[in-house]
């Protein structure tokens, strides 16, 4: 993939000289869900690995005990994870409600697409 179909992935394409804030909007939303989404696939795959060395451990205290606190981690990173989304989401509608109001409405008298 190159540079510019990455950047029109992000920004969710049109003319990149033109940078207005639903063009950040959109660059910080799409970075958000990709992260989680990495996150998430990095914590099943690391509870995948992880219970494979909890099964395998047969008898040895020791490897049975790293397993399990690698696993209390990658839950507490997944918590953390989507605690960092709650607050995100919180703080971007703390500021994004100043910007909408700043958004002139169409009013219905002149608005050509509905009908009398």
């Amino acid at each position: 993939m190159d540079t510019r179909t990455l950047i029109d992935k992000l920004t969710g394409g049109g003319d990149p000289t033109t940078f207005t804030f639903k063009t950040v909007e959109t660059v910080v939303t799409n970075l958000r869900y990709s992260l989680i989404a990495f996150a998430a696939f990095e914590a099943i795959i690391g509870l995948l690995l992880v219970a494979m060395n909890y099964f395998t451990a047969y008898g040895d205290e020791a490897k049975a005990q790293k397993a399990k606190n690698r696993i209390l981690w990658i839950v507490v990173g997944t918590i953390v994870v989507i605690l960092s989304e709650v607050l995100l989401y919180e703080v971007f509608n703390y500021f994004v409600p100043a910007y909408e109001n700043q958004v002139p409405q169409i009013e219905d008298s002149i608005n050509p697409f509905t009908t009398p």
